[in-house]
This record gives structure tokens, C-alpha cells and sequence, in this order.
């Protein structure tokens, strides 16, 4: 049986991370490398402390205890490296639940880096990708001011009061998550309905 893309990212990222170290830039605004593998163990360790990612009322007390887990960067990378605590039901889960983590995390870093180039998944990685945007597209759109409809195969005419989004999966869930920094998609619809996109507020 093949590993799931969750598995697979999380061990590129532990890779990645060892590479670049704490100090290294990510697509997360304000967040160095040290910061976001933070968020990522808070969000299976302390799932309560994490709830600011999603309740905007506890967003502060999350944003402050990431940075103070942020320092020691050797023993996070250890932690995210065995995934899940047992007793977080997210380790019996982490095909289905940690796909759109691992993927959007490990692009935010390598996308940021001065060399980066576009990286092609294997063949199940892609289509893995392709459910996750299909499952994802309008949870993270759900903010837009227009419908969003993903266009990864480029069969798609947008009508008024939308817009196609055409490109890449992972662009594609890139873009629809709120990244647009290294990000290539080409965004086709009516001029006014795709400035209402780009003012929209997207992501989880």
C-alpha cells in the first residue's frame, strides 16, 4: 500500500526544515521557519491553544504561544516528525485530515526559498491533490465575494458573478488559500467579478 501525501509531505518538510533551519522565510507572512513548524506542533499537541487559527477572538493568545514554542526548533522538529500524540484522534486520521496541512506548509517554505522551481507530484500524489481540491475548494473560498470554481483540467468558461481558476492543483489550493506569492494560476472571468476576487478574504 502506498504512503498518503500527509505522510509524505510531513517527511519533506522534517527534511526541508533540517536543511534550511529556524531562520528561513515562508510564504506565511511574519513567520520564519521556526514559526511555522510551531504552528504546526501546537496544532497536534495543543489543539486547544491552537483554536486561534480558527476562532479569531483566541487568535492572540495562539499567535503568542506559537512564537514562545518557536524556540527550540531541534525538539519541534523531533515532535512533528512523529506526528500526532496517541491520544489525538488526528493520528488515526492523518491520510484523511493532513493532506491540505502538509501540502500548503511544505509549498509555503519551498516556495519561498531563492531557488525554488515548480516541483512536479508523482502520479498519486497528483491525484491525492486533486481530491484535497476538490474536498477544499469552497471551504477556503467560502470568504470570496464571487463563486470560485478550481479549472485544474482548463475545460472551464466562468459565467457573471464568478470566476474559473485555472492552473496547477497545487497552485490552484495555493491560490485558493490565500497565497498568491509564487503562485501561478490564471484567473478568468469579467474584470469586475475577478477585482472581487482579489479583494476577497480567503483561506480557512
Amino acid at each position: 500500500m502506498s504512503e498518503s501525501l500527509a505522510h509524505t509531505e510531513r517527511l519533506a518538510l522534517v527534511t526541508l526544515f533540517r536543511k534550511l533551519g529556524p531562520s528561513a522565510s515562508t510564504l506565511c507572512e511574519g513567520w520564519r521557519t521556526s514559526d511555522l513548524l510551531a504552528h504546526l506542533v501546537l496544532r497536534e499537541r495543543k489543539p486547544v491553544a491552537a483554536l486561534g487559527i480558527l476562532v479569531p477572538t483566541l487568535s492572540a493568545r495562539t499567535e503568542r504561544l506559537t512564537l514562545e514554542l518557536a524556540h527550540d526548533f531541534e525538539a519541534n522538529i523531533r515532535l512533528f516528525e512523529s506526528g500526532p500524540p496517541a491520544w489525538n484522534p488526528m493520528r488515526y486520521l492523518d491520510a484523511v485530515v493532513n493532506g491540505t496541512e502538509m501540502l500548503i506548509h511544505h509549498e509555503d517554505v519551498l516556495r519561498a526559498q531563492p531557488e525554488w522551481k515548480p516541483r512536479v507530484l508523482p502520479g498519486e500524489g497528483r491525484q491525492e491533490a486533486r481530491r484535497i481540491l476538490r474536498g477544499a475548494a469552497q471551504l477556503m473560498a467560502r470568504g470570496a465575494k464571487v463563486k470560485v470554481r478550481p479549472d485544474p483540467a482548463g475545460a472551464l468558461t466562468p459565467a457573471n458573478g464568478e470566476v474559473v481558476i485555472r492552473g496547477d492543483e497545487v497552485d490552484i489550493l495555493l491560490r485558493i488559500s490565500g497565497r498568491s506569492t509564487n503562485v501561478h494560476v490564471t484567473i478568468l472571468g469579467a474584470a469586475n467579478d475577478v477585482q472581487l476576487f482579489e479583494n476577497s478574504r480567503l483561506g480557512i
